[in-house]
């Protein structure tokens, strides 16, 4: 909701940023440590095509 009343607001270059910052500065370790530090099956694709549990 506060995304879009800034973007109404005309603040669409501060939304992208937040939005960029929450996904690589939060999301993505919160990815990472919920796939890979708890096991909870994450699965990286190789060079090769296949595929490798961590």
């Amino acid at each position: 909701v506060v995304l879009g009343v800034a973007i109404g607001a005309g603040w669409q270059s501060l939304v992208a940023w937040v939005n960029i910052g929450c996904y690589y500065l939060i999301g993505l370790p919160l990815a990472a440590v919920f796939g890979f530090k708890l096991k909870l099956n994450a699965t990286v694709w190789g060079k090769d095509g296949q595929q490798s549990r961590l």
